[in-house]
């Protein structure tokens, strides 16, 4: 007669919230409130796992011992104890349970796994395989043999029972070959390799880029050999990323019989790692003095350099190692990643510490506020985070990350921070000012989004509006100058003050200094138009005659009427003073001779003498304002000077 053994519900309860792994075992089981299937040694934190009833085993019967876990809690027919083992099965997960779990370990959310994605879903159903074990178990599940499983061909080969089988079978002779021969290169010396022969910083290798990878592992195989494995990993696409490639060797199906001879290209950890970094981008026939002057000017003084040729045909290939002295100098190279050399750019990583780009899809109209007012943002994320990070647009829409693990880490944490929290606002905006609002060339919305930070959209359809992306406080600086820009433009107006065009060489000034300081100090837009005549006519009799005020030219200004009259009145105290200031500070200068320790350049010349003018515009308008009453906004002082 079987023993029955009575546990509390506080017992019950305890055993049940128990961390480690308790053995259970049934034989067509059912648990009334979290029912579960298993032929594995099941954790605790598995059995409380809920399924629907449909997923939950028939109720059965079970030889051997019984507990009873108290009233209403389990079916009593749970074993604990070692019992008959030729009449016992152990629970199955249902294939819900199992492909939660599933789902929980794939990170990427693709429905699969590689081979450390594998290991981690074997210890959560209780088992603990070796590296021999594991690859074991990709080539059987692995049906196309890329290093990844699917949940569903995983799942078919679990129910089967046949991961208790993995852990207790001999592996195969061929496992053992590959593991010894081939996974002794490490994921770290293989990512340091991809890194090093992506040779167009694309983070895709094509088909020659692993051929050269293959060979500087150590790996010797023929070009058919190596198109049919780039064909399987790239699976249709326009080269093998990263996390493809490590899956794939990963699992070591496809080096059967390959023996890793020494490479040379692989650097050797050692403590000199903190002195040394990687490059890549100068001329192929660069040598080592090249690269030595190089850093040598801009990092720090150099110890080493050791030029890496390609393992294919031994030619040069401008990539280098480098080491200096001393470790601030690693920090100063670090600074000249995609620094412009000619038509391409450098790039620089350390030297086995994992420092690589990493590339994030990241559309446009984030960028913006990413970057932040001036930058301010994105200087923030890279100072707090320690990594570089660059904005794309060709040849898509990215955010590329470089720096060490935990550096990129924090970086896009920081990104994605930012990026949940921007949002989009639409404001009606007529489409007849979309053009003006956006500027010549675009000028004038690129700095509206460099002094805001938002990203600005102006559509025409299905209604005009302007469309303003970023975090609040982004979108309300960049709304706060869309409308004040909107509110000039719809305000202003355009007018037209005579002005012989021999004066407009005194109000443009050298290199425009004069009329750009009007604009600054009067926030208006000026231009000069030329009249079609000379400024006057001469008569029959040998007379000089008026000329019309359109042949004459004019000063056009543009902006309120108070704007437009406030700058008239300026150019005219410009053309009254300017002359003599000019000639003043000429002659002093002059004077002074060799006295002055640095004598004025002609652009400093006419910066100071505009400077005093427009000082003394504003004077003779403050003091007008209290005894002059100013002319209505339609007419036009009389210029003195003419």
């Amino acid at each position: 007669m079987a023993t029955v053994a009575l546990l509390s519900l506080a017992q019950a309860s305890a055993w049940i919230a128990a961390p480690s792994f308790v053995q259970v075992r049934l034989r067509h089981a059912s648990l009334h409130d979290a029912t579960c299937r298993r032929t594995s040694i099941v954790s605790a934190g598995a059995l409380l796992m809920a399924v629907d009833d449909s997923d939950a085993p028939k109720k059965g019967t079970t030889g051997g011992k019984s507990v009873v876990l108290g009233p209403g809690l389990f079916d009593p027919n749970i074993q604990l104890g070692a019992g008959d083992e030729e009449d016992q099965e152990v629970i199955l997960l249902a294939r819900s349970q199992f492909t939660a779990l599933f789902k929980r370990i794939d990170a990427d959310g693709d429905g699969k796994i590689d081979r450390d994605g594998l290991a981690v879903l074997s210890k959560e159903l209780g088992y603990s395989l070796s590296l021999e074990q594991m690859v074991q178990v990709l080539w059987n599940v692995d049906s196309d043999s890329d290093g990844l499983v699917s949940v569903e061909d995983l799942f078919n080969w679990y129910r089967e029972g046949n991961w208790s089988k993995a852990s207790t079978e001999p592996v195969s002779k061929a496992v053992e070959d590959v593991v010894r021969d081939v996974l002794s290169l490490s994921k770290e010396d293989l990512i340091n390799l991809f890194q090093l022969q992506d040779d167009d910083s694309n983070g895709e290798l094509d088909q020659q880029e692993l051929s050269e990878l293959l060979l500087s592992a150590g790996f010797e195989m023929d070009d058919a050999r190596v198109g049919q494995i780039y064909t399987k990993v790239a699976a249709g696409g326009t080269g093998i990323k990263l996390d493809r490639l490590v899956a794939w060797f990963s699992s070591g199906y496809d080096m059967q019989g390959v023996h890793r001879k020494f490479s040379e290209v692989i650097v050797t950890k050692s403590d000199d790692d903190k002195r040394r970094i990687f490059v890549r981008g100068f001329p192929w026939n660069a040598k080592e003095d090249a690269v030595s002057r190089y850093f040598g000017k801009r990092s720090g003084e150099v110890e080493s350099v050791k030029m890496i040729n390609w393992s294919r045909d031994g030619r040069p290939s401008g990539r280098s190692v480098v080491t200096f002295t001393d470790e601030e100098s690693v920090e100063n190279a670090i600074k000249l990643h995609r620094n412009k050399m000619g038509s391409r750019w450098l790039e620089v990583y350390r030297v086995n510490q994992g420092d690589r780009e990493e590339v994030h899809a990241v559309e446009k109209s984030l960028h913006g506020a990413l970057i932040g007012i001036k930058g301010a943002v994105v200087q923030e994320m890279q100072a707090e985070s320690g990594a570089c990070i660059i904005f794309e647009t060709e040849p898509e829409d990215r955010m590329v990350i470089k720096g060490r693990d935990h550096e990129r880490a924090k970086a896009w944490a920081m990104a994605q921070a930012i990026i949940s929290d921007n949002e989009m606002q639409s404001h009606k905006v007529d489409q007849s000012l979309h053009g003006r609002l956006i500027g010549a060339k675009g000028t004038l919305k690129k700095m509206m989004e460099l002094e805001s930070g938002a990203h600005i959209v102006y559509r025409a359809e299905p209604e005009p509006c302007c469309m303003i992306y970023g975090n609040q406080a982004a979108r309300e600086r960049a709304w706060q100058l869309v409308s004040g820009k909107i509110w000039d433009l719809q305000h202003s107006s355009e007018e037209y003050y005579p002005l012989d065009k021999k004066f407009h060489g005194t109000l443009v000034g050298k290199g425009s200094v004069v009329v750009r300081a009007l604009e600054e100090r009067t926030g208006a837009r000026i231009r000069f138009v030329a009249g079609k005549g000379a400024g006057k006519s001469t008569t029959k009799d040998g007379q000089d005659g008026a000329v019309a005020d359109q042949d004459r030219g004019a000063m056009v200004v543009r902006g309120s009427k108070q704007q437009c009259k406030t700058a008239w009145k300026f150019a005219q105290v410009l053309l009254r003073e300017m002359p003599a200031l000019l000639s003043e500070l000429r002659d002093e200068d002059i004077a002074l001779g060799a006295l002055r320790s640095l004598p004025l350049s002609p652009e400093q010349v006419w910066k100071t003498a505009v400077d005093e003018a427009l000082d003394t515009a504003e004077a003779e308008a403050k003091a007008s304002q209290t005894s002059v009453t100013n002319p209505s906004d339609g007419e036009a002082e009389p210029l003195m000077i003419l």
